[in-house]
């Protein structure tokens, strides 16, 4: 919770340019299990700090991801753009 005891919105874009510019897809897969499950309450660690969030369903997609290059045969180390949709509890 921030000070007015409201929850924080998140909405990060792991795209080019930004800090962490792309992801592997076996971390989206592993997201997108986390992302599957409603209500889940998962630690999100970025700069130090530690947050407790879980997705924001409320806003469709709460998660998407595409790939990067659109390989016929996709394999664990190909590179994704992903967009993660939380907020703090």
């Amino acid at each position: 919770m921030d000070i007015q005891g409201a929850a924080t919105v998140w909405e990060l874009l792991f795209a080019p340019f930004s800090e962490f510019a792309f992801m592997r897809r076996a971390l989206v897969a592993a997201l997108k299990l986390r992302a599957d499950s409603p209500g889940g309450i998962f630690t999100l660690e970025l700069r130090g700090q530690a947050f407790q969030v879980l997705f924001r369903h409320q806003e469709p997609p709460a998660f998407e991801a595409r790939p990067l290059v659109n390989f016929a045969n996709p394999q664990p180390g190909d590179f994704y753009l992903a967009t993660l949709k939380l907020m703090t509890v």
